[in-house]
């Protein structure tokens, strides 16, 4: 009987070989029909590509792995070395005034409060209400409300938090008390490295608000110190934004908190609302150098906390290794200097208890080992940052 032409075209293929060759080629065909290629069906074999050794692609993984150990080693080294520098070189500590808000607590929102439907919707009412408070004398009689953020607006800045140090834009939570959920907040605020909206190195921080009733008790100030903190390690100006309506109570209020007590200066201001006199003023201050100082030394120790993971993390991925290969294998070493690291972040030179997320410092590791300063380098990183709303 006549073959088909396909048939045909499969049998002169096959001619030459062997029955195990054949068969082989037969069992090939079966996987490709039954969806699986012929590429990841060979490369389940490693004797099957000619010049390749059983176990070489193990062994090449293991390089990888060993090669980034080192790498994570010479980073660290190179943090600490820059941490035993910064704390030698530590200039006269002026502790804050003290504080009416002794047990406010401040953090870093993430994903995990964005995830609780309870939380963001405290944290929009919160906002929301105290900017209607600011406002209401310049809106319209029927207007009750004010929208400020919503919810989509508020998990976004939440979930921006999940960079930990990489992270540009945050949203900073005070809360009262030992446990962050939606009844013990009291307030919130923004902190940003580089918005789109200055020049390198100027940072900004804004949407600072306080509870309704929890006003006047000095959380702003811890918020503050919190932000202005956060900035410091790479920051060299904070720009500031608010308006301003002679006359007006709040407004009046607020001139004296920005301008008097935390010693901005307006630098740009204009008319907003002709016939009223409301101005949009802008403005800045100066990181002072030791505010400088203990914003690099957090930053280095939240850097070595990520840098000490990632090592335990490899050293329990790779098989031991003798003394040669150069990487540091004691694991009680590293083990306490995560913990020491960790103890320090936890509370800042201000007496305020900081939860510092430190997830991601894959960039800021690189940048040390290129010998960049640490100011500049992340002032490049974040310049060309768009699309944050103040």
């Amino acid at each position: 009987r006549r073959a088909s032409p396909a048939r045909s075209r499969m049998l002169a293929g096959s001619r030459g070989r062997g029955p195990a060759q054949r068969s082989s080629a037969g069992r090939t065909s079966k996987r490709v029909r039954r969806g699986a290629s012929p590429a990841s069906s060979s490369s389940s074999s490693t004797s099957s590509v000619p010049g390749l050794p059983m176990g070489a692609q193990a062994a090449g993984g293991t390089a990888d792995q060993m090669a980034k150990q080192t790498k994570l080693t010479n980073m660290l080294e190179q943090v600490e070395g820059r941490l035993k520098k910064l704390e030698s070189e530590a200039p006269p500590f002026s502790p804050p005034p003290r504080s009416r808000a002794g047990d406010i607590r401040v953090v870093i929102g993430t994903s995990e409060q964005a995830s609780d439907p309870a939380m963001v919707e405290r944290l929009m009412t919160m906002v929301n209400t105290s900017y209607y408070e600011s406002m209401k004398d310049f809106l319209h009689p029927r207007q009750k409300t004010y929208e400020r953020l919503s919810r989509g607006e508020v998990i976004d800045r939440l979930e921006m938090g999940d960079a930990g140090i990489r992270a540009n834009r945050v949203l900073h939570i005070a809360y009262r008390g030992d446990t962050l959920q939606p009844s013990s907040v009291v307030g919130c605020m923004s902190s940003t490295y580089q918005p789109p909206w200055t020049e390198e190195g100027c940072g900004h921080w804004g949407l600072l608000v306080v509870d309704k009733d929890e006003q006047g008790k000095g959380i702003a100030s811890v918020l503050v110190r919190a932000a202005e903190l956060r900035l410091a390690g790479v920051c060299e100006q904070i720009q500031i934004e608010y308006e301003y309506t002679p006359g007006h109570a709040y407004s009046e209020r607020l001139l004296q908190f920005y301008e008097g007590s935390l010693g901005f200066q307006c630098v740009n201001g204009y008319n907003r609302r002709p016939g009223m006199g409301t101005q949009f003023r802008k403005c800045r201050k100066q990181v002072s150098a030791e505010l400088s100082h203990r914003g690099e030394l957090l930053r280095l120790q939240q850097l070595r906390t990520v840098l000490t993971s990632e090592l335990i993390a490899l050293k329990d991925q790779c098989p031991s290794t003798d003394a040669s290969d150069g990487v540091a294998r004691d694991d009680c070493k590293l083990e306490a200097a995560l913990q020491d690291s960790s103890d320090e972040e936890e509370t800042d030179a201000s007496g305020m208890a900081q939860a510092v997320d430190v997830a991601g410092a894959d960039h800021k590791a690189n940048c040390i080992v290129t010998g960049v300063p640490l100011r500049e380098v992340w002032a490049r990183s974040f310049a060309t940052c768009r699309g944050f709303a103040r």
